[in-house]
């Protein structure tokens, strides 16, 4: 995938042309240090697959200038800025990295980046999420992930609370769950002491989600940019 770098700081460039070329399905094209430069380049005769696009920068914001464009390549946003999460993935964007971010977090939207510039596969027969179990007053208690509405964390055990079943009760850690939660993409970690079932989730408001059982959970900013690439925003 062709790509271009656009960032009014130079370390925050430098550190993106270090990532685009450790990844060898990604040819940097360009970098530019203000969004009218992009908006040019985007109108010559270059092909650009993605833009790596800051938000705060001179005369032009990265979303007024996406916001502004009729044809729009991927876009992944870099930003220290957690609050304009929602206007960028408004504006279908990629994904949102907040600065500083990791190379395996890069990877992980450029996977995204390039899921989206792959051919549809004819749709396939959905199954149902694979149920887990988890030991409970020395019971092992079986959960349906899609039945789940939140995880609470309180010091050494959490609380899974689901829609159909009394809540459960388990002596563990969070960042065990971190781990063991992986496979399930419909469980979202949104706050150091919650995770939640993306389905369950009913609206999204200030810092809060409120689930459909009207539970209101915190959205704390370390997590907040995660929660809204996993949601399919119109």
């Amino acid at each position: 995938m062709n790509c271009v770098i656009v960032d009014d700081e130079k370390l925050a460039r430098d550190v993106l042309e270090h990532y685009v070329l450790k990844t060898p399905q990604l040819q940097l094209t360009g970098q530019m240090s203000n969004a009218l430069d992009l908006f040019r380049h985007l109108h010559s005769d270059a092909q650009t697959d993605l833009v790596f696009l800051d938000i705060k920068m001179p005369e032009m914001t990265g979303l007024e200038l996406v916001a502004a464009l009729k044809q729009v390549p991927h876009i992944i946003f870099t930003t220290a800025y957690h609050e304009y999460a929602l206007d960028a993935f408004n504006l279908n964007a990629i994904d949102y990295l907040l600065k500083p971010f990791s190379y395996e977090r890069f990877l992980q939207a450029v996977s995204k980046a390039m899921r989206h510039t792959q051919p549809l596969a004819a749709p396939a027969a959905v199954e149902k999420a694979e149920s887990f179990f988890v030991k409970s007053d020395k019971k092992l208690v079986q959960i349906d992930p899609t039945d789940l509405l939140y995880i609470e964390g309180l010091k050494n055990y959490f609380i899974i609370v689901s829609q159909s079943a009394k809540s459960t009760i388990v002596h563990n850690t969070l960042s065990y769950l971190d781990h063991a939660l992986a496979k399930y993409p419909n469980i979202v970690r949104v706050h150091r002491s919650f995770f939640v079932n993306i389905h369950a989730i009913k609206e999204i408001f200030g810092n809060d989600v409120r689930l459909i059982n009207n539970k209101e959970i915190p959205i704390s900013q370390m997590y907040r940019a995660n929660l809204m690439s996993k949601l399919n925003l119109l």
